[in-house]
């Protein structure tokens, strides 16, 4: 069925847009941590208080959702077959030719980039 793939469609999506800076720790993401309420005035005078809340979520490549752990242990486990050690990566990543592949690569493995 594959229903995950409907979920990444640069036609609805649109352009992606740059998360702004944290007003209080004026970091991108936000580290501080601090919930922060939004003041929303309502056509009738009257306001509404809304709390933003945002989530992670790993899918498998056969389109079933995965957590945190088990993303980066199988990220981990497979990692290994694309490069050797982090200087085999930057090298891979510096040149526009070897870093097609390697994308194409991670791609094949199952990561969206």
């Amino acid at each position: 069925m594959k229903a995950y793939e409907h979920f990444n469609d640069p036609e609805w999506d649109g352009e992606s847009i740059e998360p702004e800076c944290c007003s209080v720790c004026n970091d991108q993401p936000c580290i501080c941590r601090k919930r922060r309420k939004l003041r929303i005035k309502l056509a009738d005078g009257k306001e509404r208080t809304i709390q933003h809340m945002s989530a992670t979520s790993y899918w498998s490549p056969d389109g079933k959702p995965m957590s945190a752990v088990q993303f980066v242990q199988r990220l981990f486990g497979e990692l290994p077959t694309l490069f050797r050690n982090e200087d085999e990566i930057r090298e891979l990543w510096g040149r526009p030719e070897t870093r097609k592949a390697l994308l194409e690569g991670l791609e094949e493995n199952g990561y969206r980039i």
